[in-house]
């Protein structure tokens, strides 16, 4: 394919089941200027018949194979270097786009370029995790009600070294985000040609991105679906240590294998670590020895604060601590830390033997089917489904907010962030509320004003569909 806008990449690694199902969702996005990376980290001859019979039905699907097994980090790394787009971003191979929204953004990026794209993601739990065997969506309402908006990249890279954010997701993404060739090839080009100098290659990039982003594309509505299935790495890696558990033997896989990186080898690499905190301060103490943060600082007490407090908050990532040994230069004052905080209280939740999910019942929970039984219960199916509700996606993501934040308004945005990363559980809570006013959460929620009638419109069509599906699927 000849100058493609955008490049999808698609790690994946002896998955053909959703694999087939992504690369089937894919064809529901039109654009010839889109390109599909599959970025195969096996020899598996079933992923590669799945990946050659989807590119005989769309042109736009390159087939691409690592030379041996390696890192999910490295897999990342050659999947990047084989894309050709403007713009390069990230799914698994459980995972989609919502209908719609990479058109849009093809049309939109090509008028107006900028460094990265930042949306809000879905999270589609697939029948292999769900503990009644159907798939389902906790759907945020704060998360539809659409517009777009330019934003500066410095404010957030300040707020993401200060730890202000909810965590690298909270940045700016290449995984289930965009980010522009020139941003990719900066960063490159400041870590000896290697995108990800850290074993956890999302939790690296999302962190450093906004340092080297003038200017980046908001999309106040979901662009992303992200798959949670039984062969999630990440999420057994975060929820489990039990090589009995059959779900978490991919975590476990991962982290064997990112110990036995190149990368990983020449850095102090604690894998045992479950506390993302930690893992974001490493990636901004990497950054920083490669004078990626624009002369600015990692302050070491209050990432120490920051990590202690999720730790507090998760207990089940506590017994590690209680047991490594330091590798990196602020290891030692983080360990002491994390044991003076609970040496009065040596009570450990037990490790999460079984990654099962059910529903949020604080939420609209959305089953594909009580949407349209003719819908498959897949990643496929969650996108016909949230098209079906939402409506076409070109009116939503194309309003832009009226005017930029004045003084007072700041204020409250500064207070309301400060509220957000003290109390992240109970401002969650309060902004998802189905009681919360609408004008309220919109503001609280995505820090900002956004006042278009297609908006308000999408948030009360939205809400009563929601109810009126969650009633018939009782029935």
């Amino acid at each position: 394919m000849a100058n493609p806008v955008i490049s999808i990449v698609i790690p994946t690694r002896n998955r053909p089941d959703t694999l087939e199902v992504c690369l089937r969702a894919m064809r529901h996005h039109t654009s010839s200027k889109i390109e599909i990376v599959v970025q195969d980290n096996s020899t598996s001859p079933e992923t590669q018949k799945v990946a050659e019979e989807a590119a005989a039905r769309d042109r736009r699907i390159r087939y691409s194979q690592s030379p041996y097994p390696t890192s999910q980090r490295n897999n990342f790394e050659l999947g990047l270097a084989a894309a050709k787009g403007d713009y390069l971003s990230i799914i698994g191979d459980d995972d989609g786009y919502s209908i719609g929204s990479l058109d849009w953004l093809v049309g939109r990026l090509q008028k107006t370029p900028v460094d990265a794209v930042r949306w809000n993601l879905l999270h589609y739990v697939w029948p292999s995790l769900s503990v009644d065997g159907e798939g389902f969506m906790d759907l945020y309402h704060s998360q539809c009600f659409g517009g777009s908006s330019i934003e500066s990249g410095a404010d957030l890279a300040r707020r993401a070294l200060r730890a202000e954010t909810m965590g690298s997701w909270d940045n700016l993404l290449v995984y289930h985000g965009m980010i522009s060739r020139g941003v990719y090839e900066r960063m490159k080009s400041m870590t000896d040609g290697v995108f990800f100098p850290y074993p956890m290659p999302d939790v690296y990039a999302h962190n450093v991105i906004p340092f080297f982003c003038d200017k980046y594309l908001q999309v106040n509505d979901i662009v992303s679906i992200y798959g949670v299935s039984g062969h999630s790495a990440g999420a057994s890696w975060a929820k489990s240590r039990s090589d009995n558990d059959k779900a978490a033997k991919e975590g476990n896989r991962w982290m064997a294998e990112s110990v036995e990186d190149a990368v990983a080898k020449n850095l102090p690499w604690q894998p045992d670590i479950r506390t993302l905190r930690y893992h974001d301060y490493a990636a901004f103490k990497v950054a920083e020895a490669h004078g990626m943060l624009g002369g600015q600082e990692v302050d070491a007490n209050l990432w120490t604060k920051a990590i202690v407090n999720e730790v507090a908050m998760n207990r089940g990532q506590l017994a590690p601590w209680l047991t490594i040994k330091p590798k990196a230069p602020f290891d030692q004052k983080i360990i002491a830390a994390v044991k003076a905080k609970f040496s009065r209280k040596p009570a450990l939740a037990p490790d999460v033997v079984s990654n099962k999910k059910t529903a949020n019942e604080q939420l609209p929970s959305l089953r594909v089917r009580a949407v349209e039984k003719a819908f498959p219960d897949d990643v496929e199916g969650a996108m016909l489904a949230l098209s079906t509700l939402l409506g076409p996606q070109t009116a939503r993501f194309g309003a832009l907010p009226k005017g930029q934040m004045g003084r007072g308004t700041a204020l409250i945005n500064a207070a309301a962030m400060r509220v957000r990363h003290l109390a992240p559980r109970l401002s969650s809570k309060i902004m998802n509320s189905r009681l919360m006013p609408t004008a309220v959460w919109r503001y609280l929620k995505m820090m900002r004003w956004v006042e278009n009638k297609q908006s308000y419109g999408t948030h009360l069509i939205i809400t009563d569909l929601q109810n009126k599906y969650r009633e018939n699927s009782k029935k």
